[in-house]
């Protein structure tokens, strides 16, 4: 007879449940499918092919930039845009999200020409791309 009970480990990164069977293995280390495409496809701040690609499919569906933001980019995006410029730091102290994850929303509002980073002071800097 067949145990119905589903053995569960912690991802050694975040501490997530996950089950056995649905654990990835990244260089040794028992993980999430988050944990996994976060570690093995990062975001990239600076990906020239990205904003070429971004600007042209907006262009080629007729749509604008700020159109096709998830809820939690538009989110980012409206306190950027709200406060003029805002620390990195700031950022997370509001929104309580892992940096890892604001890092990929901001990346995605820098291919959409959206945002821009830069440093102020030693301090990682987010505000309103001005067209």
């Amino acid at each position: 007879m067949e145990s119905s009970i589903e053995k569960v480990i912690k991802c050694q990164f975040c501490g997530q449940e996950v089950s056995i069977e649905e654990a990835y293995t990244w260089f040794g280390a028992k993980v999430c499918e988050d944990c996994y495409i976060e570690r093995s496809s990062p975001v990239r701040l600076c990906n020239p092919w990205a904003v070429y690609s971004a600007k042209h499919t907006l262009k080629a569906y007729g749509v604008k930039a700020e159109e096709v933001l998830t809820e939690k980019q538009r989110k980012i995006y409206n306190i950027v845009k709200a406060r003029g410029k805002i620390t990195l730091d700031e950022l997370l102290e509001e929104l309580k999200v892992p940096k890892s994850e604001l890092e990929s929303h901001i990346a995605i509002m820098r291919y959409l020409e959206l945002v821009i980073e830069q440093i102020e002071k030693g301090k990682i800097v987010i505000a309103p791309l001005k067209k």
